[in-house]
């Protein structure tokens, strides 16, 4: 049976965000003044996550998954599994 999991997530200075399952696809939202992933976790691994603003620096290896709109700003989600490693 698959399920859909929310979770909080920090901005990019938080650092990264442990998410349960292996994340194929993930939607962000701004709920509340909080910033949140669902996802449909695959597997039984974890997948890092972090959110970063636009223009900001990230690493090569992170894996674009969702973007929410928070005027005046539009963050970014990447997993970032196995960066710097």
């Amino acid at each position: 049976m698959k399920r859909i999991y929310k979770q909080p997530v920090m901005i990019a200075q938080g650092g990264p965000t442990p998410i349960p399952g292996e994340v194929k696809s993930a939607a962000l939202w701004l709920r509340h003044e909080a910033l949140y992933v669902w996802f449909e976790p695959h597997l039984r691994t974890t997948t890092m996550v972090q959110v970063f603003g636009t223009g900001h620096d990230m690493p090569d290896e992170a894996e674009f998954l969702a973007t929410v709109q928070d005027d005046p700003f539009v963050w970014h989600l990447y997993d970032v599994t196995g960066v710097g490693r």
